[in-house]
């Protein structure tokens, strides 16, 4: 189980030793061990462990459970109970968090290795299970076909949420019921032959048919259907997937009424049309056709169509100019009846062609312009003259027969909408009109035109041929009975760009009027002069007049105290020069006198030549603020006060204590009994000057360290009358918060207090006659009473010679995000293959544990005396 990280809570200490132990024997990795239920929530936030074993009675004010709810609420992981507590209310508190064990103590330690290793893998598995249930449930939460599942009768068994969007129905509604009792009568029979014949058959099968919503409509659903297997290998149902064709059954069915329309509007023609293909051959006609030349549908359709006429040549070679320009117009040619006679017509054509682009035919109609030929000549100058007229209008300018078909465009429509003057020819003028404006259009041409008698001014939408829809204005006049122009005449002006224009300017007006109503703030517009032009409804409210008809035509002075106007024309000043101004507070009254502290914000605006025009001024009303601004400050101060006479009080309890351990050493006459308590008071003195120099610091959270150390190693230098040492101290400003300065200046006591009792021995210097005496004697086995004699006249001989050159060297500097400690010396050293993490010096294992507190690490270097380096890392502020 290498690598599973696991978070231990027990406040015994020895038995969280023995479990933490026994996990690492295992190949748990403890990331943490808390003894409190606050302390537990932390560390399983910052280390997400995989598992957290937790004992039920911990310090603090959270127990075990309390502190697995918490944890339970923001991290999905698992928890074994490990406690005492056997009793039912306590276990059925612990079972309220759904822990994945619970186990008794004393506790076997497979029993908690096989509860630890299958929990684990038991929260694997879910998490995967729940992942994989929230991908499907996104799916077929957001997806726009149903999906369901039915079992062999056609009741539902499960339906996708989707199913809302498309019938309105919750799944609650549909689960439970047969898939029948939605299907319209008509296509009930149909359905259930479907659904039968996929369960026979084992094969998909699909069907279009009605379906019920649930506001008791119809919509045709397309549903795919196919079979399901239960274990043993019997069909059991169906699933199903059901999509929303309403539109698509809408759109065939429009297109075969416009087929039969079209076809209709062919057959009710009297010129004749026809369509041929592409090599010349007749596909289809009308009956104007068949009266023309004579012949039945069915006898023309696969012939040339060029034989039909006087010249088969020429038709011919206008059927291959339509083929090469796309389309024919007014293209004179004489058709022959099979009796003889003939006809003139002015043959019109044009190509057709499938979705790809490609030519599949040509679509060709022919006038019988017989009478037309002999009107012709008496309407040629008119025309001229007409045509001159309009071909250079900007405008475009239509002429609309009784049923509204096209008979005349100018060329300016080519400009306008991007039609060819041949493409408008023929269609109808509702073939280009908005479906949402037909009416207007048929009610001007129609009512409008009758009742006025004059011309009627209207707007409608046109398409443009790239599918754009234009705003257009149309002024229509009927000169139906007019002989020359025998229609209604349209003078139509693009008005896209000004309506655009329009709606920009609306929008923005919009936008802008929303912005200040949503504002929190009020807005006071101002000529130059501070003349007030406008006052929005929460400046308005602010002032107390309503609705701000009182304000305007005031000057903006008017809402300041007389004492803050001057100030208020600099500011209009600094305006004038700079643009704008920000953050500034003015006093400014309200109705009945009362006043009120303004926060605003003032810029210049300008005309459309770039010139200044006057100000806006936005205000707020931040008296509140201020006062909450000034309570709070005063609040500080007194917690301030408060906090300092907590430090104070807790030194001067430090010092009892530290006065109380010195009368206790007193009494002590054993030397080394009474380094301890010396050591001890060194410790509390290490605290102490924590506390004074918080005491003595601006603010509260933070120690000037440097400071406290050269305070602390004097305190220390003092203590063991060791003023002989040359000291030297490097410390950077660095600020900790007082719970590291504790810990970083007990690490220090003892570093400092080791150097300075044992890093420069005294040593001991005899002269020649004494060392040769002290030679002779330990050249002895035996020492006799001469010897012991002699012994005694050496040592009383000697000379006692201090430490030569003795130096402790304290830094303490940050680098980036990192604190680095560093004491050293130049005395004799440790004992060689001393482990100093390891060792039963009680000073080296506090250093290593407060080391470890502050998760740094300690590394040793005593090539020449002794020099611990600490690195760790440095709290956020």
């Amino acid at each position: 189980m290498s690598g599973f990280k696991v978070l231990l809570a027990e406040d015994e200490s020895i038995t969280a030793l023995q479990i933490k132990n026994k996990l690492k024997s295992w190949d748990f990795d403890v990331v943490a061990v808390a003894s409190s239920g606050e302390e537990a929530i932390k560390m399983a936030l910052e280390k997400k462990p995989d598992i957290v074993i937790l004992d039920i009675v911990l310090k603090g004010n959270l127990d075990g459970i309390d502190a697995a709810q918490e944890i339970k609420n923001v991290l999905n992981i698992p928890i074994i109970y490990l406690t005492a507590f056997a009793d039912e209310n306590t276990m059925d508190r612990a079972m309220s968090t759904e822990p994945k064990n619970y186990i008794l103590k004393p506790f076997d330690d497979n029993e908690l290795r096989f509860a630890l290793e299958m929990s684990v893998y038991r929260n694997k598995i879910e998490n995967q299970l729940k992942k994989t249930q929230n991908y499907l449930e996104l799916i077929t939460e957001n997806m726009l076909d149903i999906v369901g599942q039915l079992d062999t009768k056609g009741v539902f068994l499960y339906v996708s949420p989707s199913i809302k969007k498309l019938l309105g129905y919750e799944t609650s509604q549909i689960v439970g019921n047969s898939i029948f009792e939605f299907v319209h009568p008509e296509d009930l029979e149909m359905t259930l032959n479907c659904f039968n014949k996929c369960l026979e058959t084992g094969k998909p099968e699909k069907i279009r048919k009605r379906v019920k919503t649930s506001t008791g409509n119809y919509k045709w659903i397309e549903t795919m259907g196919s079979p399901i297997s239960d274990d043993l290998n019997q069909i059991s149902g169906a699933v199903i997937s059901c999509r929303d064709i309403d539109d698509q059954i809408n759109i065939e069915e429009e297109l075969k009424s416009a087929l039969n329309y079209s076809r209709n509007l062919i057959e009710v023609s009297l010129d004749p049309m026809v369509t041929i293909s592409e090599n010349g051959e007749i596909m289809d006609v009308n009956s104007a056709t068949e009266d023309s030349t004579g012949l039945s549908r069915e006898d023309l359709i696969g012939t040339d169509f060029s034989q039909y006429f006087t010249d088969p040549e020429k038709a011919m070679k206008g059927y291959q100019k339509t083929l090469f320009y796309g389309s024919l117009k007014d293209y004179s040619l004489t058709l022959r009846h099979i009796s003889g006679r003939t006809m003139d017509v002015s043959f019109n054509a044009s190509v057709y062609r499938n979705r790809a682009g490609e030519v599949e035919g040509i679509f060709a109609a022919a006038r019988n312009i017989t009478k037309l030929k002999k009107a012709n000549n008496a309407l040629k100058l008119s025309e001229r003259h007409f045509r001159s007229l309009i071909e250079n209008a900007l405008d475009v300018i239509m002429v609309l027969n009784h049923q509204g078909d096209i008979t005349y465009a100018s060329p300016s429509v080519e400009k306008v909408f991007g039609y060819k003057v041949h493409e408008f020819l023929g269609f109808n003028i509702f073939d280009f009109i908005h479906n949402n404006d037909s009416p207007r259009l048929n009610n001007a041409l129609t009512e409008d035109i009758r009742s006025s008698g004059s011309n009627v001014d209207f707007e409608v939408r046109c398409q443009h041929e790239n599918g754009q829809w234009l705003n257009c204005q149309m002024v229509a006049q009927n000169l139906i009975k007019d002989p020359a122009v025998r229609g209604i005449v349209l003078n139509i002006r693009d008005i896209t760009p000004r309506k655009e224009a329009e709606k920009a300017r609306n929008d923005l007006e919009e936008m802008y009027s929303t912005l200040i109503t949503a504002s929190p703030d009020g807005f006071i517009a101002t000529d130059l002069e501070g003349k007030i032009t406008y006052v929005s409804e929460k400046a308005a409210f602010m002032m107390g007049w309503g609705d701000g008809k009182k304000l305007v035509s005031d000057t903006i002075f008017d809402i300041l105290i007389p004492d803050e106007k001057d100030l208020f024309r600099k500011n209009m000043e600094m305006v004038m020069r700079n643009g704008a101004l920000r953050n500034i507070e003015h006093k400014a009254s309200k109705k009945y006198a009362e006043t009120f502290v303004a926060e605003m914000n003032m810029a210049l605006t300008q005309d459309s030549d770039g010139n200044p025009k006057g100000l806006i001024v936005t205000i707020r009303d931040v008296t509140y603020r201020k006062k909450m601004e000034k309570k709070i400050k005063s609040s500080l101060k007194e917690k301030e006060i408060l906090l300092k006479e907590v430090h104070h009080r807790v030194k001067n309890n430090m010092q009892v204590i530290s006065s109380l351990i010195g009368l206790q050493s007193e009494q002590v006459h054993d030397k080394k009994t009474r380094e301890m308590f010396e050591d001890s008071k060194n410790r509390i003195r290490s605290m102490a000057l924590i506390h004074e120099k918080l005491y003595g610091s601006e603010g509260m959270e933070k120690v000037d360290f440097s400071e406290y150390v050269k305070s602390l190693t004097e305190s220390l230098e003092n203590s063991y009358n060791k003023n002989n040492i040359d000291i030297i101290i490097d410390v950077e400003d660095v600020l900790m918060d007082i719970d590291q300065a504790i810990t970083c200046g007990l690490i220090l006591n003892e570093l400092i207090s080791n150097s300075l009792k044992y890093a420069f021995p005294e040593q001991t210097v005899l002269d020649n006659y004494s060392q040769s005496k002290l030679d002779e004697i330990n050249d002895n086995e035996e020492i006799d009473s001469e010897s012991e004699t002699t012994l005694n006249q050496v040592s009383n001989s000697s000379l006692i010679m201090p430490f030569e050159n003795p130096i402790i060297s304290v830094a303490v500097c940050s680098r980036g995000d990192e604190v680095v400690m560093y004491v050293g010396d130049n005395g004799v050293g440790l004992p060689e293959g001393l482990d100093f993490e390891e060792t039963e010096s009680l000073g080296l294992q506090i250093v290593c544990t407060l080391v470890a507190q502050l998760e740094g690490n300690i590394n040793l270097e005593s090539n020449e005396g002794t020099r611990f380096i600490i690195k760790f890392k440095e709290t956020d502020s």
